[in-house]
């Protein structure tokens, strides 16, 4: 997961390196933790029986293209908000430690409630991602819900 993350989520690294470089040891932190619990609710998922290791099946290419992408558009939205409300909270005058625990739990907590289906800023920019790329490709819905921890039923529809 961890390769799948840096991945998907480098497009928010630079980013973060590029306009606020002061702040990228937060994209790092949330990178470990999100890593780390995506696995664990990969794996859970799979001993749990709500998801099998086969079930996502590509037909072509440029549907694995779109799934990279909406992983990258996600992936990297999660880890730059965390690493954007750790700097925040930082910048409001919370102690170190407390930020460094907001990086590294504001993306899972994003995570785990866009998987129950609620609107929050991770969702939307998944939902938004989902959207522009079945629109923009040749990509049916459902693909973009057979993927693991995200899931079918399992984040808002786009």
């Amino acid at each position: 997961m961890g390769v799948v993350l840096a991945i998907t989520g480098a497009l928010g690294a630079l980013i973060i390196n590029f306009v606020y470089p002061e702040v990228f040891l937060f994209y790092g932190v949330a990178f470990a933790s999100v890593s780390l619990h995506v696995s664990a609710l990969y794996v859970r998922d799979v001993w749990g029986g709500d998801y099998e290791p086969s079930q996502t099946e590509f037909a072509s290419g440029s549907q694995f293209l779109a799934v990279l992408i909406v992983l990258g558009i996600s992936d990297s939205g999660l880890l730059v908000l965390g690493t954007l409300v750790a700097a925040g909270a930082v910048w409001m005058g919370a102690p170190l430690g407390a930020a460094v625990a907001i990086a590294a739990y504001y993306p899972v907590i994003d995570l785990v409630l866009l998987r129950n289906g609620y609107w929050t800023p991770g969702a939307i920019i998944t939902a938004a991602g989902a959207w522009a790329i079945v629109a923009t490709m040749n990509v049916p819905n459902t693909l973009v819900g057979s993927l693991p921890v995200i899931g079918k039923g399992k984040r808002p529809q786009a």
